[in-house]
């Protein structure tokens, strides 16, 4: 992300995403891989539709990108592609403009 998040917490965080990937069954360097791409559209979503829509937001995506099937290249791919849509329509619709 662009700002200057706590390297502990985010170290933390990546612990936590690589047991909870363990914990579903999932393979970690897919969440990991997206990293970036989902806390920004986790920013976009609690600081311009609604915090309590942020992790529902993510859900969507994660469904989303199950539904596509295939390898870990093309989950990453289907979900990176969902995000960039989902930010994009945020931005068009959602943000507003400085006074």
């Amino acid at each position: 992300m662009g700002r200057n998040d706590d390297p502990q917490k985010m170290q933390r965080m990546r612990e936590w995403l690589t047991r909870a990937a363990q914990i579903i069954e999932v393979d970690k360097d897919v969440v990991l891989d997206l990293e970036v791409d989902l806390l920004k559209l986790a920013q976009m979503t609690a600081h311009n539709t609604s915090r309590p829509g942020t992790p529902l937001t993510a859900f969507l995506v994660g469904l989303a990108a199950g539904a596509a099937g295939g390898d870990n290249e093309t989950t990453v791919a289907t979900a990176r592609a969902k995000i960039t849509s989902l930010i994009a329509d945020i931005e068009e619709n959602f943000v507003e403009e400085s006074k």
